[in-house]
């Protein structure tokens, strides 16, 4: 299911919206647990551990803290899991990306943090009304230790140490296809000692 429920997300769960899924999706080997979430989230975590660690971080996860409110795009939070959580702006109303920028943006991420390139993507939604209209859009990553741009502010000899993992990370997208134009200090992430990109927006990755 999880691998499979991409375009239906967010939409508000009810039984005919779930088995229409499964119908659409083509998976049958489904059983509905009806009840509570309380006790039916309990029940599914109990008969699937191989989920339980991806389920409880996601359902344990909440903001602690302001990070940026900067970008054209999204507004940036920190969470109680050590998580950066990147929600999709909205000005009189409107969100700043579509859905399918969103999932444009969420799934190249997922893509290059498999080849070592983007920080780890844990959890992504768009949450949807009864009326199906979107209400939210916002996905969760890996948090480093800063934006590349914030340490070259502090120390700008610290550009060159890190320029050469920068030009690397770009190189290595253009060998699997992928190319981004987007590319700045605040668009690169220093993990450890390693740098990773960040914000892939269909405006600038092809």
């Amino acid at each position: 299911l999880v691998s499979e429920y991409d375009d239906g997300g967010g939409v508000g769960i009810n039984e005919k919206i779930l088995e229409k899924l499964f119908i659409d999706k083509k998976i049958t080997n489904v059983h509905l647990l009806k009840g509570n979430v309380l006790t039916t989230v309990d029940e599914f975590v109990k008969n699937n551990q191989n989920l339980k660690e991806q389920f409880e971080k996601i359902t344990n996860d909440a903001i602690t803290e302001l990070i940026s409110d900067n970008g054209a795009f999204g507004t940036i939070f920190g969470t109680k899991n050590n998580l950066i959580l990147k929600v999709v702006k909205k000005v009189n109303g409107i969100f700043k990306t579509t859905a399918e920028e969103f999932n444009f943006e969420y799934r190249l991420q997922q893509i290059l943090a498999k080849r070592g390139l983007a920080p780890k993507v844990h959890y992504g939604f768009i949450l949807r009304n009864e009326r199906n209209d979107i209400v939210d859009m916002f996905f969760a990553m890996d948090r480093g230790k800063d934006v590349l741009s914030n340490v070259i502010k502090k120390d700008e000899k610290s550009l060159y140490s890190h320029f050469d993992k920068v030009r690397d990370r770009f190189n290595a997208m253009l060998a699997h296809g992928i190319v981004c134009v987007d590319a700045k200090p605040g668009n690169a992430v220093l993990m450890g000692n390693e740098v990773r990109l960040i914000d892939f927006g269909k405006d600038f990755c092809v």
